[in-house]
């Protein structure tokens, strides 16, 4: 099963080449595995090294050019996953969080937009693993967008809704700058 999920994981990693004969199977495959929630198997298996590597490979690879569906299906499984792990490592962690860091400015909006409601949706789990993680260093804080303050000071739903407007508009306002 590890080496068929491997293979699965593998499709991931040129989701960015939209041009490709083979992205419409790429997509048909997260579909299935955001549907039949084979991500949950994974984490039964202990696959956390392809667990990792699927995040990575959707951080690196959505586009403003891919649909709403394929940005919510990659949503969707990061979610689940997140949600369903019993113990949340660093280095998972580490993903959403890599793509909200204000200090990355190579980040597209549409990575910073995935890895930002990714946080909001698991926020709840989230939270306790943000504050170990800050360790009551409230400057390290300064290096993420504002959402992670949020998500870490576990502000009411509308407040995390405001800032995630905010957040969105500045960084169009951003790019489009750039």
């Amino acid at each position: 099963m590890k080496e068929i999920f491997g293979l699965i994981v593998g499709a991931f990693k040129n989701f960015d080449k939209k041009s490709s004969r083979s992205f419409q199977k790429r997509v048909l495959i997260l579909e299935t595995v955001a549907k039949v929630l084979s991500s949950v198997l994974m984490l039964d298996l202990d696959c956390n090294d392809l667990i990792l590597e699927m995040f990575q490979h959707f951080l690196k690879t959505i586009r403003p050019k891919h649909s709403d569906i394929i940005f919510s299906l990659m949503e969707t499984i990061m979610t689940l996953v997140l949600e369903e792990t019993k113990s949340v490592f660093a280095q998972l962690l580490s993903c959403p969080l890599n793509g909200v860091k204000v200090v990355e400015k190579n980040n597209l909006h549409t990575v910073t937009k995935l890895a930002e409601k990714v946080l909001v949706n698991c926020s709840v789990k989230l939270k306790s693993y943000l504050a170990k993680l800050f360790n009551g260093n409230s400057a390290l804080l300064r290096d993420y967008s504002k959402i992670v303050v949020v998500v870490f000071q576990g502000k009411p739903d509308t407040s995390i809704q405001n800032e995630m407007n905010a957040s969105g508009e500045n960084q169009e306002a951003d790019h489009k700058l750039s």
